[in-house]
């Protein structure tokens, strides 16, 4: 009788494991093939750095597509000190070579981080302005070279080959280094 106790308590532990095994690995190989257009895309987005003798502009946009808003954020560090913008109002606008122009406000979101949605009417080449006002000074940083796209797909296409400057990369964020005093 006891050794027919341990046998079946021994089968009852064998069958548990055996389902739980067969459980994991068929949960481990029940994922959906990856089929091309079924997942949301990596946006990448442009890079943008500039400097005049006061501030160094560091931005991440949104490719620029006509009848599109784009996000544009901006990080503004003094070059005096290597701190961030800590006041001002910042004004930032597309320029483009037919003569069309849009601009806004940027909204601060902390100290040295701007924030603002463009949306350029017209496809072609252009500039972006950055006008700094601070109580003491009025500074300004053109970036050349901006390209506003006719579709999302040519734009995005154009970001991805622009990005990709090697898989290795370490990040340092701009927030990082006015922590650190870098």
């Amino acid at each position: 009788t006891y050794l027919f106790i341990l046998t079946n308590h021994s089968m009852q532990f064998y069958r548990f494991f055996t389902l739980l095994l067969i459980t994991t690995v068929l949960a481990a190989c029940s994922h959906k093939p990856h089929t091309p257009g079924e997942e949301e895309p990596h946006r990448e987005k442009l890079l943008i750095t500039s400097y005049n003798s006061t501030f160094e502009l560091f931005a991440e946009a949104d490719p620029f597509v006509a009848d599109h808003q784009s996000y544009i954020l901006a990080h503004f560090t003094r070059l005096e000190n290597f701190k961030p913008l800590g006041e001002g109002s910042v004004v930032i606008s597309l320029l483009q070579e037919g003569g069309e122009t849009v601009s806004g406000s940027a909204e601060p979101v902390s100290d040295g981080i701007y924030r603002i949605f463009l949306q350029p009417s017209a496809a072609g080449k252009g500039r972006l302005q950055f006008d700094i006002r601070t109580s003491e000074e009025v500074s300004q940083l053109i970036v050349s070279g901006i390209i506003v796209y006719d579709n999302a797909a040519d734009a995005q296409q154009a970001a991805e080959t622009e990005a990709h400057g090697g898989s290795n990369a370490v990040q340092f964020t701009k927030e990082q280094s006015w922590k650190i005093g870098f």
